[in-house]
């Protein structure tokens, strides 16, 4: 099997997503890698999926509506759209974090501290990924350095995401035998976004993986199911979470964001 991370350095064009090993499945996500030549002419948006993530960037930097972005990253979740674009081939490693799972590895650090970036991660384990050329290679540098953390946050943070944040969380804390203020602060220091915005991004996020395919929505029942009041809800979040409505958004073209919620499971 053709490792996903030498493949990229070689070159080799495309989106790709790995598994990380079984101990770090409670942590890590994904381990993504995409490679194009070609350089984009228009701003894609990325969208929130309630992630941290670590982008290492081995080739031209990436633009925002803001200026050019580091070539090494760790950034938080997102709260609303970022638009980027490359400045020319794109070529990135990227380890996506689930909610909660890149905290172990900043050294009892809070995640909210993410606007370092990349200086904002332990200093071994940035020169590790940095020269990382290979999954085992990224594998080995994050079990090397991996702290403790709140079993209790990556439990909610799952049971929020398989519910498809359709969850109370006040009912959740109590199944945990955790308060809702300790559930509160600790997903403050560990996730970086409250339990209940965590839940509106997941309910987001399912509204993306339905209109994704098929035919065009019935938006009221599409409301009722993800979660929402009603449809107004539903738009408000959406607009929200996109910069765009649902309608809008159906009318453009978002390869690089399709990417990412296609692949999600």
């Amino acid at each position: 099997m053709v490792d996903a991370v030498a493949a990229l350095l070689s070159g080799a064009p495309g989106y790709a997503e790995v598994s990380p090993c079984p101990a770090l499945r409670p942590y890590v996500r994904c381990i993504w890698t995409l490679c194009d030549p070609r350089p984009a002419t228009n701003f894609e948006r990325v969208l929130p999926d309630g992630c941290c993530e670590v982008i290492l960037n081995h080739a031209d930097p990436f633009r925002t509506q803001d200026g050019v972005q580091p070539l090494w990253m760790a950034v938080g979740e997102l709260r609303g759209p970022l638009a980027i674009a490359p400045t020319g081939e794109a070529r990135l490693i990227g380890i996506r974090f689930e909610p909660g799972g890149l905290f172990p590895f900043l050294g009892g650090r809070s995640v909210a501290e993410l606007n370092d970036g990349f200086e904002g991660l332990e200093g071994a384990l940035r020169e590790a990924l940095r020269c990382a050329r290979s999954v085992a290679a990224i594998e080995v540098a994050l079990l090397d350095r991996l702290g403790p953390s709140s079993g209790f946050v990556r439990a909610a943070a799952r049971a929020i995401r398989a519910s498809r944040g359709q969850v109370e969380i006040g009912q959740l804390a109590d199944e945990l035998r955790v308060g809702a203020r300790n559930l509160e602060r600790a997903f403050a220091r560990e996730v970086g976004l409250a339990p209940k915005f965590l839940a509106r991004v997941e309910r987001f996020q399912a509204v993306l993986r339905s209109i994704g395919s098929g035919p065009p929505p019935a938006w009221a029942e599409l409301a009722q199911s993800c979660g929402y009041s009603d449809q107004p809800h539903l738009i408000r979040d959406f607009t929200r979470f996109a910069g765009t409505s649902p309608a809008a958004y159906l009318r453009e073209t978002h390869g690089l964001n399709d990417q990412f919620v296609g692949n999600v499971q």
